[in-house]
């Protein structure tokens, strides 16, 4: 079972550094579809619950009725959420994650917002401003390799969306 996680947790390193090296390089291509966003992050928190559940956090999710769909890649899009979500749990020491989806649609388009937000600790506005940087870590945060945010980061971008942190 060691030897199992371990390396589930090399290939899941592996997949993430060749995600963002392929973003960096404009080489990360999206397959874009009309992706239910409800039913994405209802499957990211079933993924994830047990991992919450260890940390004696509860996720919320709050949706919108009638949701939109999202002209998106889906593995990418799940990929964001999932790791948003992860970081959530991870530096949130117990109590609630939350995950919030809204939409709206005007003539030309469907606007989509994910808002994730958590109790834990925070960070102050240095760490906000660098909190993207691919392998950016800092000792209270120090539990991760730096990429999964870079990732995100990167997916949104490539994505023509707009990431915030506050």
């Amino acid at each position: 079972n060691d030897i199992h996680v371990s390396g589930e947790h090399l290939l899941s390193l592996i997949n993430e550094v060749l995600d963002l090296s392929r973003i960096e390089a404009g080489r990360y291509t999206l397959t874009e579809e009309a992706v239910d966003l409800v039913g994405l992050v209802d499957d990211c928190i079933y993924m994830l619950d047990i991992r919450a559940r260890k940390r004696d956090l509860k996720i919320h999710a709050h949706f919108e009725d009638d949701m939109p769909r999202l002209w998106s890649d889906e593995r990418a899009i799940r990929q964001v959420v999932l790791n948003l979500l992860s970081n959530a749990i991870k530096f949130t020491p117990a109590g609630r994650v939350e995950i919030r989806l809204e939409g709206s649609r005007d003539d030309a388009e469907v606007l989509l917002k994910v808002d994730v937000s958590d109790n834990g600790p925070g960070m102050d506005a240095e760490t906000q401003r660098q909190i993207f940087e691919p392998f950016f870590t800092t000792k209270e945060f120090g539990k991760g390799t730096g990429l999964g945010l870079a990732t995100v980061y990167g997916i949104v971008k490539q994505s023509h969306g707009f990431i915030a942190v506050e």
